[in-house]
């Protein structure tokens, strides 16, 4: 095997707190002191390792760097050490072990655990006992040795724990100096086990001449932050980090420092060391922020009329602009409401003679963007005599085409007439304008040819008539049914805001189609998933809301693991 992350054992305590920094943030802990460790007396072992193949010696020891043992205050530890075969130098192994749960001696034979030897003078009752950490315990092979690219894990000994990694005067097992002993196994490119004896030389860090007053997020573009870090203390040299892998920061002075930058909600941990002590560091965080901007509400009603539907009823004409394409058009008598819309004219409703009505339009993807119409009303009345009298208008597919064709008995009065298209039946284009051609007492008959249109879905057709004033009468629609979509659709879910339950409208090519729909929160969690089997062709697909919190929700649905359909559904208590 090939390995090569090892550090240059030069920068071995540097390398001890970088190991350490992933659990030091996520527990907060604090160094509580340094030891140095060293064979249990000259020409022994500070690591023995139970006879390797070809190896002459089992006995190991530091290669002159210092080996360290740096215990926390979340009662964990940690050992760091480059070490060599007694007999042959070549052979050289870096060890990183993790040693946690601390436990007393009252607290560690409470458990019905066992204490080792000791030698002479021990105390044991004075003694600290560890419990390997297997998965941050490993012996590497140190890159240009003998054992280069090989990897070995190991694991506490005993598996029980009936013994562990026992602390204080005569805790090495061999003698009743200070010191500390244990045993474990290993795997990997090698089985076998292992010792540890060594004598400890210990100190109290120097206090921590380094604190950091705030740390704030500030943005930096629309999706990215960045951090704002004020720190105090002594020292020559300061080094700003993070827990996200950016390049440290050196300063040589405190004060103030923006550091980083980050995607928006991440949560980032900042670390400000003093460089004169490998402990030193103080921490804050998590900090974060979404620096996504608000979207600003520019729905503007531009305009609100009427025109006649029949001789009974009018329909409201509402144009309004904004940039969103979420917007929805309500009204205060209850008509089902017009969804997902972007800006311009639509056609709404219709309602008696002398109602009076007034729309309410809102964007939905912006909290309280709403803008209410005037009340409007209308009287539509039959012609008066001698006014133009048409009728029959038809929408007759025709070779690819739409051929529309109506009559007139007497233009008295009339301008022109208009026919208009649409693909929804709410926004409709103009498709032709013809002039009134004024004949009296004889049927004028007119045809229009619509020769753009789509290869599937549904064309709406009506007919108004303008007289010299500007008045206008519509005839009721024509449907031309352009086949349905190869692969289906799903439309807008009704009534929105949903109480209880609501339909979503759905267009099957064929039986046996799956429609999945998941509704998810804005933090993306999702409250419910379902799957419905469906028949051929058009149907309403009820969903059940009931139980959900008001708020705002996500609806997304698919047919048979396509394309997935988005809708903002808002509920109410």
């Amino acid at each position: 095997m090939n390995r090569s992350v090892t550090q240059p054992f030069l920068s071995l305590l540097l390398l001890c707190w970088f190991v350490s920094v992933p659990q030091f943030l996520r527990s907060q802990a604090w160094v509580d002191s340094v030891c140095q460790l060293s064979p249990y007396q000259p020409g022994e072992h500070l690591i023995w390792l139970s006879k390797l193949p070809t190896d002459p010696d089992t006995d190991y020891v530091p290669d002159g760097s210092p080996a360290v043992m740096t215990f926390f205050s979340d009662s964990t530890a940690t050992i760091t050490a480059r070490i060599y075969n007694l007999s042959d130098s070549s052979r050289q192994w870096d060890l990183q072990m993790r040693l946690i749960l601390r436990r007393d001696y009252t607290a560690w034979t409470a458990l019905g655990r066992d204490t080792k030897n000791g030698g002479s003078n021990a105390q044991a009752a004075d003694w600290v006992f560890y419990e390997m950490d297997s998965t941050e315990s490993w012996l590497y092979g140190v890159p240009g040795t003998y054992y280069d690219g090989d990897t070995l894990q190991l694991s506490h000994n005993p598996p029980n724990r009936e013994f562990g990694f026992q602390i204080g005067w005569g805790a090495n097992d061999k003698n009743g100096q200070y010191g500390i002993s244990g045993w474990f196994l290993f795997e990997g490119d090698y089985q076998g086990h292992g010792d540890i004896n060594a004598l400890m030389s210990c100190a109290t860090p120097q206090p921590c001449a380094v604190t950091i007053d705030t740390a704030f997020a500030q943005c930096k573009t629309d999706s990215s932050f960045e951090l704002v870090v004020t720190f105090s203390g002594q020292g020559q040299a300061f080094d700003l980090y993070d827990d996200q892998g950016s390049t440290p920061l050196t300063v040589t002075q405190p004060g103030t420092y923006v550091f980083g930058e980050y995607l928006n909600s991440l949560e980032v941990m900042v670390l400000v060391k003093e460089l004169s002590q490998d402990t030193c560091v103080d921490i804050w965080g998590p900090v974060t922020a979404d620096c996504t901007p608000v979207p600003v509400c520019d729905l503007v009603l531009d305009s609100v009329s009427t025109e006649c539907a029949t001789d009974s009823s009018f329909r409201v004409v509402v144009s309004f602009s904004g940039s969103g394409s979420q917007f929805q058009i309500f009204d205060n008598l209850g008509t089902q409401p017009l969804l997902g819309l972007t800006a311009g004219t639509y056609v709404f409703g219709e309602y008696l003679n002398g109602t009076p009505v007034s729309l309410t339009l809102l964007d939905f993807a912006i909290f309280n963007c709403f803008v209410s119409t005037p009340v409007v009303t209308d009287s539509c009345t039959a012609p008066a005599a001698g006014a133009s009298v048409w009728g029959n208008f038809q929408a007759t597919p025709a070779g690819g085409s739409v051929v529309l064709t109506w009559a007139s008995l007497g233009e008295q009065g009339a301008a022109r007439f208009i026919v208009e298209k649409s693909s929804d039946s709410l926004q409709f284009e103009v498709l032709a304008d013809r002039s009134a051609l004024s004949t009296n007492g004889r049927t004028q008959r007119y045809e229009v040819l619509d020769g753009t249109l789509p290869e599937s879905g549904r064309m709406y057709y009506r007919l108004c008539q303008e007289d010299a004033a500007g008045r206008r009468r519509f005839s009721g629609l024509q449907v031309v049914d352009m086949g349905q979509p190869s692969a289906g659709s799903i439309g807008l879910m009704y009534p929105v805001p949903v109480a209880a339950t609501a339909d979503l409208p759905v267009v099957a090519a064929q039986a046996g189609m799956t429609l999945r729909v998941e509704i998810l929160d804005p933090m993306g969690r999702v409250w419910r998933q379902e799957q419905y089997k469906l028949s051929a062709g058009s149907q309403a697909v009820k969903l059940d809301w009931g139980g959900l919190p008001p708020g705002l929700f996500y609806l997304m649905s698919s047919l048979d693991g396509g394309e997935r359909q988005v809708q903002q559904v808002l509920v109410w208590p």
